[in-house]
């Protein structure tokens, strides 16, 4: 927990700071004949406060990443001496980026090793990412580093900070924590064009590097048992670390034994194993028990498939228009919401940290993979019915399957063809495969992109978005902006009204009721507008994390077998321990099970919720909101 000290003077705290950051439990504080300080832990250990020879703050960090003793050369990526460089089958998308890896373990210190999740490491470890573009796609030399990226382990919890790179390369240097955006100028078939690019605030870094992932999302059995190349000497890399002491135990199962990713975009590994992967990967820090996600999908490599409850399940946070869409439609890529979110830009597109531009090949791998899943053994109707008629059902589902692949049988297609199968967002990803596969002409496709970009049906025109230069796409928030400026927008309560109740990707109502609409996990908003005003609504929405009321502070509780589960406290007594979680499930823990329970800093709702509006519409929703009197 945290130790606060207080100032007293006549009754009143004039001043106070904290003194120390420290993972024992404290229950209580006591002081000797000479007025020193002690504390006693739960597990009966007295402790007291000792000065730091070294402040871990943000002002003693490092600024320049030549200053963290890392490397001895920065601009060439040299590591000094006991960093150890490491890669992953299964690597996140990064808009195209490559990454560079490495390990810091302090002095004679060990790792657990652990067959599923991330491994556990002691204070002051180090795992560095420095991440690299092409800056012109036909010039490999033309790649340079765009930041580097360290998550270190203090006091028993792990933190995230990032370096931006210098224009001459030779160095790096400490971003504020709340992140930072910058323009990219790149070259891209000879033509120049912008990419904006979103160096992630220290409270983002820990969305991904969940808790309930064990924080370190590389480091595991999973990602780490493969080949790697030490400067000429190849080695399983889990081998290696054996070889040379890292594990403070046997390891209990040899790394040919043990589970592995499969590089998504190996086309000589199979579908089903490279889906998986990249699902996991991309998706499974946040889409785990516990991770944060606000939806009951599981999408770990080791989750079988049955149990990811993804298959043929009707989504949750919305079907972005899609007619009778499921996550995953087996056979039917088109009516598959988990295609459509990562195939798009804007309002609820996933993953909805680390990138800006769609994976192309990473679609193209899910796509195929949905289509490769069998169709009798998924398609069900959303009543029970009898067999007849779920064979009804199946029959249409292969009729309409038909239908699509007549359109890939044909040579080519004409404008007014193409025009057509911009009515629904469904047939518009159908579309987009047509385009990859070259069905349409150049000039077909530039003019249906242009139309696209202009279609009424903002789930129609997310998806082509992607086909025109940055500055030309929709405007929207982002995660820096000038507050003061936005206030000045005009918003219409009755367009944030709409965007509350009915716009998917808005996820206000999946835990807030307005009037008996919507769910109820975080506060009513029924009449929040009297008790905040708009600059107060703002602040909450962007940071939630801020000031959370008592009643929905999020706890987490582990138990005796290692299980983790977070939520909010519904009741706590000898007996048992209840929680309601994001999917609002009720989950009781017997106390006698319980290892530990602990009240979070970090609210259950994510921050900057509002970054994928265009200005206008968040400024409706903050107008809607204000008006709740």
């Amino acid at each position: 927990g945290t130790v606060w000290g207080f100032q007293y003077k006549n009754n009143q705290v004039v001043n106070h700071q904290i003194l120390a950051r420290t993972n024992w439990q404290v229950p209580s504080f006591g002081y000797d004949h000479k007025g020193e300080i002690y504390s006693v832990a739960l597990t009966g250990e007295i402790l007291h406060l000792v000065p730091q020879k070294q402040k871990s703050s943000d002002k003693e960090f490092p600024k320049k990443l030549s200053e963290t003793g890392l490397f001895t050369s920065v601009s060439k990526q040299e590591t000094s001496p006991g960093v150890i460089p490491y890669s992953v089958n299964a690597s996140t998308w990064n808009d195209g980026c490559s990454i560079e890896r490495f390990l810091a373990i302090p002095d004679e210190e060990k790792i657990t090793w652990k067959e599923n999740r991330g491994w556990d490491f002691s204070d002051r470890t180090v795992a560095v990412q420095t991440i690299s573009m092409q800056m012109d796609n036909t010039n490999p030399e033309s790649k340079k580093h765009i930041e580097t990226r360290i998550l270190t382990k203090e006091s028993g919890e792990w933190y995230g900070y990032s370096y931006r790179w210098n224009s001459e390369q030779t160095d790096a240097f400490l971003v504020p924590g709340q992140g930072e955006s910058f323009e990219l100028s790149l070259m891209d078939n000879g033509s120049k064009k912008t990419h904006t690019w979103n160096i992630p605030g220290r409270s983002e870094c820990m969305v991904c590097h969940s808790r309930a992932a064990n924080f370190v999302l590389g480091l595991t059995t999973l990602q780490l048992n493969k080949n790697h190349d030490y400067s000429g000497v190849v080695d399983n890399q889990i081998r290696a670390f054996d070889h040379i002491g890292l594990f403070e135990k046997p390891l209990k199962k040899s790394a040919k034994d043990s589970e592995n990713l499969v590089s998504p975009y190996d086309l000589s590994k199979n579908i089903n194993d490279r889906a998986r992967s990249y699902l996991h990967a991309n998706c499974a820090h946040c889409h785990i028990s516990a991770g944060g996600g606000n939806a009951k999908i599981e999408l770990e490599f080791v989750t079988e498939k049955n149990k990811t409850n993804l298959i043929n399940e009707i989504p949750l946070q919305g079907d972005f228009g899609i007619s009778n869409g499921r996550l995953v439609m087996p056979g039917n890529p088109f009516q598959s919401v988990l295609l459509y979110r990562v195939s798009k830009l804007g309002p609820g597109r996933m993953p909805h940290l680390g990138s800006t531009l769609v994976d192309k090949e990473g679609v193209s791998l899910l796509r195929e993979w949905i289509r490769q899943l069998p169709v009798s053994k998924g398609i069900k109707s959303k009543t029970p019915t009898s067999n007849k008629a779920e064979l009804a059902v199946i029959l249409r589902h292969q009729n309409v399957l038909k239908q699509q692949k007549s359109l890939f049988d044909k040579s080519s297609m004409s404008l007014i063809e193409a025009e057509k199968l911009l009515d629904s967002p469904g047939n518009a990803m159908l579309l987009l495969e047509l385009i990859e596969k070259n069905k349409l002409s150049k000039k077909t496709t530039d003019e249906l992109v242009s139309k696209a970009v202009k279609n009424p049906d903002p789930y129609v025109r997310d998806l082509f978005e992607q086909f025109i230069p940055e500055e030309d796409r929709v405007k929207r928030l982002g995660k820096i902006f000038d507050q003061q400026e936005f206030l000045k927008i005009k918003g219409r309560p009755h367009a944030g009204r709409e965007l509350f109740l009915k716009m998917p990707g808005v996820l206000c109502r999946n835990c807030h009721q307005i009037q008996k609409q919507g769910k109820m996990l975080g506060p009513d908003l029924t009449l929040v507008g009297k008790k905040y005003n708009r600059v107060q609504i703002l602040e909450n929405i962007l940071y939630p994390s801020r000031k959370i009321e008592k009643e929905y502070a999020t706890y987490l509780v582990q138990t005796e077998e290692g299980k983790i589960y977070t939520g909010l406290l519904l009741s706590r007594d000898k007996k048992k321990v209840v929680l309601k979680n994001t999917e609002h499930i009720i989950i009781e823990i017997p106390t006698g099970e319980i290892e530990e329970i602990q009240e979070q800093k970090k609210s259950l709702m994510p921050e900057m919720l509002i970054k994928d509006l265009t200005p206008q519409q968040a400024a409706d929703l903050l107008e809607f909101l204000s008006s709740l009197k």
